[in-house]
Order: structure tokens, then C-alpha cells, then sequence
């Protein structure tokens, strides 16, 4: 498979990362200069010793080497599927009004072997229902109905959708939806 800096065929950030700085023309102690992040780091993660860099490690970075931040959140989903860091990938997706690439790291949450589905779900409802921007609230609303059909939580998908629907149309939710 031929690497490419345009389409991120990479295997870890580091390798991204390295592509990147190698691209811009800089050795990893002017990187280290431009970012505050210390040098011995930089290589870690380039050599792949720091194999899931934490994203205040790596946004710093990416935004000097004119990396793409959906490109970066696109890249930990696939690496990186603890429950926190996902619930922070989406948090940066709805930061950039990336309804798509938020919805990918929703069903990613959803996805993630660290935790029971049903808490999963739970979480991710209640993040999306604490959210204001009604732009977000219906795609990943969607993805976890979706999911629940999918894999048989009937009951729980029809509580979390009507009393979805019920807050859209400003009606009160009857005990009945109350989660």
C-alpha cells in the first residue's frame, strides 16, 4: 500500500505525524520549539514507543504541521476505542461542525468493547440531549437508535425516541419515557 501524506494511510499517528513534519521540513527539536512539546515525546510517538499520544499532545502538533484536525479525529477512532478519549473526538467533531465525522465517532462510542452497551448508550444520549445544537442532536440521536434496532434494544430505542421527539415539540415527557 503506497503512503500518502493527502490520504492518511498510516498505521499510527506517529507515522502521520512523521510524514508531516518530514513534509514541512522540520527536525523533531523545531517541532519540539514550535509546539512546547517536548522533543523526547515527538520521537516517542514517531517510533511508535507512545502508541495512542493523548490529543493535547497531538493537536498541538497537527496545528503546526498543518494537519487537519477532522484528519486526526479520523485517525484516533480507528485506534483508539476507550470511552474517553472517544467522548472527547466527539466533543472536537461538534467544536469543528463536522456532523458526519461526529456521527462516525458516536457509532464508534457505541462500538467500544471497554464498556456495557447499555451504558454506552445511556452516556451517549445523555451527552447528545445536554447539547444545545439541534444540528447534532438528530444525526446522533439516529445513530443510537439505529444501533439499538440493530441489535435487538427495541424498548430502549423507542423510550430514547419518542422522548426525543417529545422534547423537539416542546411537550412534556410523560413519566413513562423518564430515564
Amino acid at each position: 500500500m503506497k503512503e500518502s501524506v493527502h490520504t492518511l494511510e498510516f498505521a499510527t499517528i506517529g507515522d502521520v505525524l512523521k510524514k508531516y513534519r518530514k513534509q514541512s521540513n522540520l527536525s523533531i527539536s523545531q517541532l519540539a520549539r514550535l509546539t512546547g512539546v517536548h522533543k523526547g515525546v515527538i520521537a516517542k510517538i514517531e517510533n511508535g514507543s507512545t502508541r495512542r499520544p493523548g490529543l493535547k499532545i497531538t493537536m498541538p502538533l497537527a496545528k503546526v504541521l498543518n494537519i487537519p484536525t477532522d484528519k486526526i479525529v479520523e485517525l484516533y477512532i480507528e485506534i483508539d476505542k476507550r470511552p474517553e478519549v472517544l467522548f472527547g473526538l466527539l466533543n472536537e467533531a461538534i467544536r469543528l461542525f463536522n456532523v458526519p465525522l461526529a456521527a462516525r465517532v458516536a457509532q464508534r462510542i457505541l462500538e467500544t468493547p471497554y464498556e456495557e452497551s447499555y451504558s454506552l448508550m445511556e452516556r451517549l444520549y445523555n451527552f447528545v440531549s445536554s447539547s444545545s445544537d439541534l444540528r447534532f442532536q438528530l444525526p446522533l440521536y439516529h445513530v443510537i437508535i439505529k444501533y439499538a434496532r440493530e441489535r435487538g434494544m427495541l424498548f430502549l430505542a423507542s423510550k430514547k425516541c419518542s422522548k426525543w421527539q417529545l422534547k423537539m415539540y416542546h411537550l412534556p415527557t410523560p413519566k413513562l419515557f423518564t430515564v
